[in-house]
């Protein structure tokens, strides 16, 4: 997996087109503040080690959204990280997974939706934690 965060002063998203056939309808606008935008891209072998994939997926967003005092995520597919790239699916259930989780930690969390185009926008703070690059 590959992941790039973001810390968020502000952001806003709105679907734009369907681009996978059978994604449920999923249109909406929405604006968060004070969040990591996590931008997920599965690989090939995120689908052999899918629980430790997650583990650390999660761990990176409680990491960056902590050191800014946030508890808030948004969770966004993001396949252009890579050459190489999971099927859809892979992402869908390691961005499902986190977000339930992180939820159940007491997380407000947004995830962009499956399957689509969206136009977003995004204020990032001058500091240098509010830009990490992983791959786990």
């Amino acid at each position: 997996m590959r992941l790039l965060m973001l810390f968020a002063e502000s952001f806003h998203l709105e679907s734009a087109a369907k681009l996978l056939e059978g994604a449920p309808d999923d249109v909406r606008r929405e604006r968060v503040e004070q969040a990591t935008v996590a931008l997920i891209h599965a690989e090939p072998g995120d689908q052999e080690n899918q629980a430790r994939t997650v583990k650390y997926l999660i761990k990176n967003i409680k990491w960056q959204a902590g050191k800014f005092g946030s508890k808030r995520a948004v969770l966004a597919y993001f396949s252009h990280l890579g050459r190489e790239v999971a099927p859809p699916e892979v992402a869908q259930h390691a961005v499902e997974t986190a977000a339930e989780r992180l939820r159940g930690a007491g997380y407000e969390v947004v995830v962009m939706p499956f399957g689509y185009l969206c136009t977003w926008g995004i204020e990032v703070g001058g500091e240098s934690l509010a830009r990490v690059y992983k791959e786990f």
